[in-house]
């Protein structure tokens, strides 16, 4: 022990995953397999990869997909989790980072309100408005995202119907047919 620290030992990745089986192994009821399979998501969320050299990093963070309703807050579960049973200084960075993302997270809430707010009223925008919004939409929701593909087919479409109207408004003149007589 350094002062009032203990020291902590992280194992590379081959003796990590050795143990994280053996550990799972002793498991005796499936109460106990969920409490251990949520300290090795716990251990994994606050491990500090920089104490282990560059070569056995996994750089993998721990992340939770978005398709399901409650899946933003799993990590903060989580986090709340480990804070009631690990001392504020092993939580601190990551506490850090995830306040960082929620801020992220809520600026991108409202970049998609506003890109869903101007793409309600999509037929008032002028071509260049247009063009704003799909590069705002591109950034901010994706480039290949289902929205920002929705969004593009009805800009395409009403600038079709802008060409077809144009083309349309313009007089025709008629050739002039000889008189048969």
């Amino acid at each position: 022990m350094k002062g009032d620290k203990p020291k902590v030992d992280y194992l590379d990745r081959g003796p990590a995953g050795s143990r994280a089986c053996e550990y799972l192994a002793l498991a005796k009821t499936a109460s106990d397999h969920a409490g251990r399979l949520l300290a090795l998501i716990v251990m994994a969320r606050y491990a500090k990869e920089e104490a282990v050299a560059q070569s056995n990093r996994s750089f993998s963070p721990l992340s939770v997909g978005r398709s399901l309703p409650w899946s933003e807050e799993v990590l903060d579960l989580v986090d709340e989790l480990a804070a009631e049973r690990l001392a504020d200084h092993l939580t601190a960075d990551v506490r850090e980072q995830r306040a960082a993302q929620r801020a992220q997270d809520a600026e991108r809430r409202e970049h998609k309100q506003a890109i869903e707010e101007r793409t309600g009223r999509l037929e008032e925008l002028t071509a260049e408005q247009r063009d704003e919004l799909l590069g705002e939409a591109s950034s901010v929701l994706g480039p290949y995202s289902p929205q920002t593909f929705d969004l593009r087919r009805r800009i395409e479409a009403l600038a079709e119907g802008t060409e077809d109207a144009e083309q349309t408004d313009e007089p025709v003149e008629e050739e002039a047919q000889p008189d048969a007589a």
